[in-house]
């Protein structure tokens, strides 16, 4: 999927650079038109990523171009809706 996003505070300004979604069995992955990864190719580099591995979700940011490394790795356990603690489910009014 290729999309543009819009800043919804200035939805007058400029849309984004190019932002590509793609999908594999164990991941999702967004490109950014003229962002990238040291170690990839322009134009062929996902900075983002939403892995599934061993039974949990992963998300990997490259948020440094000069870094082959992550530099983000995030594991999303702890947002799975069965770790909610009953007291913090919104009362109905």
């Amino acid at each position: 999927m290729k999309t543009n996003l819009t800043d919804p505070y200035n939805r007058t300004g400029p849309p984004s650079p190019e932002v590509i979604v793609e999908t594999a069995p164990s991941e999702l992955t967004i490109q950014i038109e003229g962002y990238g990864c040291t170690h990839l190719d322009p134009g062929f580099a996902p900075i983002i990523c939403l892995q599934w591995e061993d039974g949990e979700f992963r998300l990997i940011v490259y948020s440094d171009i000069n870094d082959e490394e992550p530099t983000h790795t995030v594991t999303l356990e702890k947002a799975r809706e069965s770790n909610r603690e009953v007291d913090d489910i919104p009362q109905e009014a």
